[in-house]
């Protein structure tokens, strides 16, 4: 699953694609309930990406439902998906009121969801909101290591500050993320 969700978070979405479904048939062999959701929900992020909104749909409806809760890591992801899922179509209302859900709920600040939750306020022209939610994602994300989602959180705040009116700092931005992200594909996998 985690080369996987690397593949998808660099957009290698061919390779994401194949990892995550052999993790998925994995997960659903030996019952991993909990690593079934993770993986249905990168999954459903990989097909969104693809823009095959159906099979996206139809790939978290097998574990989505209105009724799930929003407590726990494998719950939270699935919601995400269904999130992005949204925003992906220019549904940003709906993936902000999502995202929103799940960022209140939380303790801590979770990366990949501040991240969701960021680009929903851009789309909503929720500018300060947006940057608010990306300073402490970049942080969070800097301590875990997490490089391939930082990338993302730097081109995010590229945008945030171009709409803002600030193209130094946009610029700068846009150069460490291109930076980081040419790195990361220089890295073997």
């Amino acid at each position: 699953m985690i080369i996987g969700a690397f593949y998808l978070d660099v957009f290698a979405l061919p390779l994401a694609q194949t990892h995550l479904e052999l993790a998925r048939r994995l997960a659903e062999e030996t019952k991993s309930y909990i690593w079934l959701g993770m993986i249905t929900a990168f999954l459903a992020d990989t097909y969104t990406q693809q823009r095959n909104f159906s099979l996206a749909d139809a790939t978290l409806r097998t574990l989505l439902t209105e009724e799930l809760p929003i407590h726990a890591s494998h719950q939270r992801h699935l919601w995400r998906a269904r999130a992005e899922w949204h925003l992906a179509q220019g549904q940003a209302s709906e993936a902000f009121a999502i995202a929103q859900r799940v960022v209140d709920l939380a303790d801590i600040t979770i990366p990949r969801f501040s991240l969701l939750y960021a680009e929903a306020a851009l789309a909503l022209r929720r500018y300060a909101t947006a940057q608010n939610a990306l300073g402490p994602a970049r942080q969070a994300i800097e301590a875990l290591g997490l490089k391939p989602l930082l990338w993302r959180i730097l081109l995010t705040q590229g945008r945030a500050a171009r709409l803002q009116g600030t193209a130094e700092q946009a610029e700068n931005s846009f150069t460490e993320g291109r930076t980081l992200f040419e790195e990361l594909s220089a890295a073997p996998a």
